[in-house]
């Protein structure tokens, strides 16, 4: 009998009459007495909602469909094994579709109210999701073909409760959940999921996450066999990946021990949204039910279809399912797999349990597991988690829910960003009960996943009231008893796979880069098993080619290796690279699945740039001087490891004073790159102030430094980065004159395609428009500038691009050898620090002074080069250079030292020096400045006046055009670094210039 509350089958049944009139009255629909195809009670909702034009998802459930629970009865019967099933039922279900739909698709396709890109054809049971209209939903309602039709509902995820981050590792841990399920004990016995797969059903998963990336499937078979959807592997939130933790998660690096079936694989794919940015609907919920049926498209293979389903979302509306879409659930029933729902999180109220799984057809169809705290021994139920009874009615265990219940409460397991964190809710919990499936699917293989529920089911340990309740179901799922049960029941079980010879190929690293059109692969391989591993087959597969490298060494049980698989010639080009073990000892490996993985491999042209030692082999005592090769505008910096380390340096020279032992360093070039259009010249040049600007992908992270951008009038400007994912940056930028002004933005760009820079409020900005604007602008794998916000059309606002990115090839190292021999070390002296070129001469004459110099050599940092104690150099343009001097010493040994020349232009520029005699009466002040200065100048009111501010290396910064007003302005300078500058004005053809700096 129902229980108090839950209303029985009567009442449910006049509730849907009245509804389904009432839906009919609103929409003015004419109805006769009997009606070929009913509606479904969420449909007849959303009909009455909807107005005449609106398209409403819905599904349309066939008359002709395949009797799946007939086919299981007869299969049964006939003892066909669970392999056989899933050979015999795909086909037929596929065949069962194509007897009906073409047809109806096609009368579905001309019919007015039908959108018909939405139509969506499945075979897992004969259905159509489509978008329709209300009165074409009428007209389809009298088809003879269609039995049902119903509410394609939203899809909700089963929220969990965020608690605080967890420990990044636990080394040689077992988290409590698995303990309190008994997993340990099937462990001992061999049963860690070996073979068997899970599906997760989920908001993706994470296949880089440490805990998760070896048991990826997608190592041994095709992506599309893997992973479902047309996005890359990928989780949108980290819900699946800790979902995934739970059920296979093993940081094998660091035998940190998260999952139920550690040794199990996973597939997976984006159920509740399938770009991580649209949720989705009961078609897409279907559509990876029945990819899981054939995921290589091949119904003769059966080894690729997954063990167990996991499921952790809701349907969006609280109805029981028509008994048509049952048929979805048995099919993959009946082709051997679990399903396995977490139970809700709307307890403790009664009849909390949520759609889909309140409803039950048998006695684990639905299979929901409830969330009680593993981590208290009394395991008591949690407040959240959701009861029974269903409300779909029922007897006996029908009406009951959950089925059983697991660990789910402050479960630690793995997240976003290789991350782990505490969450709790049934869907910690469910997982649990998934991966106890796979460990008692690996022992006993032949049976289908119903039997391994069923199992879980009878065999139980009781909480709560005394019998089934409705509160933890049949009690805390216990592994081992299942073992016992299914034992007890008469099958035998599979004895685990050996591990005397079982060696796992662990990881596989190659740089982001591989540069020279060059691969190298570093494995760190484990020697779980019983023998002494003495040699290892090696096999790599990449761009067409497969290299042998055979390892011959001695690899002890338990211990750990890590192998350099030699450099190999690979063109440039991106490619998926698979790296196998192929013998143990020359013999097939007991356990072949850990012994391949596959990884993605970039190779490029490009080298990185080259670093040399100067000092040769340096004196304990003196300096070393490395020095990098890289020509070109850039920035130097110098650490102590490949990645991460300590900034030891910057510059293209580094000295290491009075060094000791032998030194391992590490030059990084951040190249500066200019990308874009360099100036508003030709085409249709105004000034704007809409908020539009310009799009770019970018493929390497870089920093964009500045832009060129010319302003109406002097002022703040609003710039916003918005993000591919919709994020926005904002940057106020403050232009002190009207013109072109170049810009800092010092913006952070990661990789992604679809960037906008765009102005957003403030005055207007120059823009071009009309003609061809030149676009793509790229910088090869680092940046490319696609277009503007309105098209290929125009040009908004931001010129000249000043990017900075380091090398994709990374650091190179040099090493720094150091001699016994001891030295003082040496040093430079100068004729001057700063020459003027403008002073006639930018001549430095140089000496080394130290004790015991036998040769000097010296680099003036522009690629000359000369020899002696005493030498002279002339630098031919601006610029801050490193001199090194390199001194020979007794011992054999060398000693260095570094100093810099600095050659700045003071002279007018050259339109200015040949328009006249110098003007008189110019007065800078304060000097030096901080922020501003002030300009004074003898000459009358109303003078046309440009103004122009320079650095040191006679880079403009500031230029400024205006009637001279007859008293001093003040000139706004606080945007520009310390240093000095040359203020330059010209009047009439007479022009004059004045030193500055500016300190604060």
């Amino acid at each position: 009998m129902p229980a108090s509350g839950a209303p029985n089958f009567r009442e449910r049944m006049n509730k849907r009459w009245i509804i389904f009139l009432a839906a009919a009255l609103l929409s003015g629909w004419s109805y006769g007495i009997a009606q070929e195809a009913p509606l479904t009670l969420e449909l007849q909702q959303a009909i009455s909602a909807a107005n005449a034009e609106h398209h409403i998802p819905v599904y349309l459930l066939l008359k002709d469909r395949l009797d799946v629970r007939a086919l299981e009865d007869r299969w049964r019967a006939e003892g066909i094994t669970v392999e056989e099933r899933a050979r015999e039922l795909v086909p037929r279900l596929q065949e069962k579709a194509r007897e009906v739909q073409p047809e109806l698709l096609r009368r579905l396709q001309g019919l007015k109210g039908v959108e018909a890109s939405s139509l969506k054809p499945f075979w897992i049971t004969n259905l159509i999701f489509l978008e329709a209209t209300p009165g074409a939903i009428a007209k389809v309602q009298g088809w003879a073909e269609v039995a049902q039709l119903g509410y394609n509902a939203p899809v909700e995820l089963v929220e969990s409760i965020c608690g605080e981050a967890a420990p990044p590792l636990a080394p040689d841990g077992v988290e409590p959940g698995l303990i309190a399920i008994g997993a340990p004990e099937m462990w001992a016995m061999g049963y860690t999921g070996y073979g068997r797969t899970a599906l997760i059903s989920d908001t993706g998963t994470d296949p880089a996450h440490p805990a998760l990336h070896r048991q990826f499937a997608y190592h041994l078979r095709d992506v599309s066999s893997s992973w479902s959807g047309d996005t890359e592997p990928v989780d949108c939130d980290g819900h699946g990946t800790h979902v995934a933790g739970t059920m296979v998660g093993l940081d094998r690096l660091n035998r940190d021990t998260i999952g139920v079936a550690f040794d199990a694989q996973w597939v997976s794919g984006i159920a509740l949204g399938g770009d991580c940015g649209n949720g989705t609907d009961v078609a897409g919920i279907f559509g990876l039910f029945e990819w899981a049926l054939n995921p290589d498209d091949d119904p003769a293979t059966t080894e690729d279809i997954p063990d167990v389903i996991n499921n952790s979302w809701r349907s969006g509306a609280n109805f029981c399912d028509d008994s048509g879409l049952f048929e979805v659930y048995d099919a993959l029933y009946a082709a051997g797999i679990a399903v396995v729902f977490s139970a809700g999180n709307d307890g403790p109220g009664v009849s909390t349990i949520t759609p889909p799984k309140f409803n039950n057809w048998d006695l684990v169809r639905l299979f929901s597991v409830g969330n009680l705290d593993g981590n208290n021994p009394n395991f008591p139920i949690a407040n959240s988690s959701s009861r029974g009874p269903s409300i779909c009615g029922g007897e006996g265990s029908l009406l009951i829910k959950p089925e059983v219940s697991a660990p789910g409460s402050s479960v630690r397991s793995s997240y976003l960003d290789g991350a782990y964190q505490f969450l709790s809710g049934t869907s910690m919990a469910a997982p649990h009960t998934s991966g106890a499936i796979l460990l008692l699917k690996e022992a006993f293989p032949y049976l289908p996943g119903e039997e391994l529920m069923l199992a879980l089911y009878f065999s139980a340990t009781d909480l709560g009231e005394e019998g089934e309740d409705n509160n933890y179901g049949m009690g805390l799922i216990n592994v081992p008893a299942a073992f016992d049960y299914l034992v007890g029941q008469g099958h035998t079980p599979v004895p685990p796979v050996s591990r005397a010879r079982d060696v796992t190929l662990l990881s596989v690293e190659t740089p982001a880069y591989n540069c020279g059109e060059s691969v190298q692969f570093v494995a760190v391989v484990d020697n779980p098993g019983q023998d002494t591993v003495r040699a290892l087959a090696f096999s790599y597969e990449i761009a067409g080619q497969v290299f042998a490298y055979p390892w011959e060494g001695e690899l002890l049980p338990g211990e750990r290796l890590e192998v350099v698989l030699p450099q190999q010639p690979v063109p440039a080009g991106v490619y998926e690279a698979r790296i196998a073990i192929d013998s143990v000892n020359g013999l097939w490996d007991d356990r072949f699945l850990d012994n391949q993985l596959k990884t993605r491999v970039i190779v490029l042209e490009e080298t990185v740039s080259s670093a040399t030692v100067e000092t040769d082999t340096a004196c304990v005592g003196a300096d070393a001087i490395v020095r990098t090769l890289f020509q070109g505008e850039g920035e130097v910096r110098w650490f102590d490891a490949l990645e991460g380390g300590n900034l030891i340096g910057e510059g293209p020279v580094l000295s290491l004073p009075e060094i000791a032992t032998a030194q391992r360093v590490y030059s990084e070039v951040s190249p500066i790159a200019h990308i874009g259009r360099q100036n508003q010249e030709n085409g249709s040049f105004q000034y704007l102030s809409q908020q539009q600007g310009i799009r770019f992908n970018a493929f390497h992270p870089f920093r964009i430094r500045s832009v060129l951008v010319y302003a109406e009038q002097p002022g703040g400007r609003l710039v916003q980065l918005v993000r591919p994912d919709g994020s926005i940056l904002n940057r106020v930028i403050q232009i002190p004159e009207a013109g072109a002004q170049r810009v800092e933005l010092g913006l952070t760009i990661e990789p992604g395609e679809g960037y906008r820079l765009r102005l957003f409020g403030g005055g207007a900005l120059g823009m071009n428009t009309g003609g061809q604007h030149g676009f793509p602008f790229v910088v090869p794998g680092v940046a490319e500038i696609t277009g503007s916000t309105l098209g290929a059309f125009h040009y908004f606002y931001f010129y000249d691009w000043e990017i900075e990115y380091v090398e994709r090839c990374g650091r190179q190292a040099i090493d720094v050898p150091v001699s016994s021999s001891q030295s003082a070390g040496i040093s430079i002296v100068s004729s001057a620090d700063t020459l003027d070129l403008n002073a006639g001469s930018a001549t430095f004459a140089f000496s080394a002074e130290g004790q015991g110099l036998s040769s000097v050599e010296w680099n003036f940092g522009d690629g000359a080069l000369a020899s002696g104690a005493e030498v002279s150099h002339t630098f031919a343009g601006t610029g801050v250079y490193t001199v090194s001097a390199v001194a020979e010493q007794a011992g054999g040994c060398a000693a260095g030292a570094v100093a810099q020349a600095t050659v700045i232009d003071t002279t007018v520029p050259t339109s200015a020096s040949e328009a006249g005699p110098g003007l008189e009466g110019v007065k800078v002040f304060p000097n030096p400045a901080t922020s501003a200065v002030w300009l004074d100048l003898a000459s009358a009111a109303g003078t046309a006046t440009h103004i122009r501010v320079f650095d040191l290396l006679g880079r403009e910064q500031l230029s400024r055009q205006l009637y001279w007003p007859g008293t001093a302005i003040r000139l706004d300078v606080s945007f520009l670094p310390n240093g000095p500058y040359v203020v330059w004005v010209e009047q009439q053809g007479r022009s004059a210039s004045q030193k500055i700096v500016l300190a604060r």
